[in-house]
Order: C-alpha cells, then structure tokens, then sequence
C-alpha cells in the first residue's frame, strides 16, 4: 500500500507541476506529511547497511527550530571535543547498528497541528518501536521529537536526551 500511495502523490505532484507550467503560473511545493518525511528518513536505512546515513543533519533538516538547533548543539560538540556528548545512538532507528526488516507504519493523534507516526520493525532479530512527533508551523510538517517506546528504551526522549549536559 505504501508503494502505491507513494506512486500517487508523485504522480498528483507532476501533474501540478505540469499544469501550473502550462498556465505560466509558479508552483510552491505542496508539503511533505509526517508519513513521507519519517519515510524519508528511515528509508536509506532499509536499503544501505552502511553507517554513514541520514543520523543528526538528516533530522535537523526536518526538525522544529528548538530540535534543530539541539541536534547541531550535539553534532557540535562530539566535534570539537572529539567523543561522544549526548547521543550515543542514532535517534533515527533509536539504535546504533542496524538490519531493518518488516517496517509497518501508522498515524495517530491526528490532529490538525499535531501528529504522531509509530513505527515498528525488526532490527536485527528484535521489534523495534519508535513514536515520531510532528507539529505543523505554518503550513509546513516539522519533527518535533522521536522517542524509541521498548522497556529497555532510553526513558527520555530525544528532545530530553538533547537538553542534558553532555
């Protein structure tokens, strides 16, 4: 199902864009969902096993202003002091190494500023669980926090992790 609504907003995308061309009017593009960008960020993960994906600059990328900034606090950090400051995992699959297999993905507290997309998949040979929180500042969709939801998780979640002192 996902290929498929995936395949449909590009589609829908093109057609806009097309359209729009042929009536010499300029195009805005239409803003990603919180489904697409948690998609966005997990899908390398799905495909490369190499460890130098997406991490930190790809949620800062899609973050609130607060967590961007937090998150390039950190990024700071373990480079000007060489060593890890607040995060010894990356926060994208709430883990450090990965072999991501059988990814579901739903949308709960619907609202029409909030929203939050769960994400369950086997890492390796353990269920994974993430909760990604979204809010909508204008009309854009912006990660606000991501909070890994197995009892032997981190209790605190990414937007806390990133508060502490390192």
């Amino acid at each position: 199902m996902y290929g498929t609504v995936t395949r449909g907003i590009v589609l829908l995308s093109a057609i806009t864009l097309f359209a729009s061309a042929a009536l010499g009017k300029e195009t805005k593009p239409v803003p990603k969902m919180p489904v697409q960008i948690v998609s966005d960020l997990l899908g390398p993960y799905m495909i490369d096993g190499n460890h130098q994906l997406g991490g930190t600059p790809a949620i800062a990328k899609v973050a609130t202003p607060e967590l961007a900034r937090l998150v390039n606090r950190d990024d700071n950090c373990i480079h000007t002091r060489h060593e890890i400051c607040r995060l010894d995992f990356d926060p994208i699959i709430w883990g450090q190494d990965w072999e991501i297999r059988n990814f579901t993905m739903r949308v709960e507290n619907n609202q029409a500023d909030q929203q939050s997309v769960f994400v369950e998949f086997y890492n390796w040979k353990w269920l994974d669980k993430i909760r990604y929180d979204f809010v909508r500042i204008e009309s854009r969709w912006l990660l606000s926090d991501i909070q890994g939801l197995n009892a032997d998780d981190e209790k605190e979640s990414l937007l806390q992790i990133l508060k502490r002192r390192p």
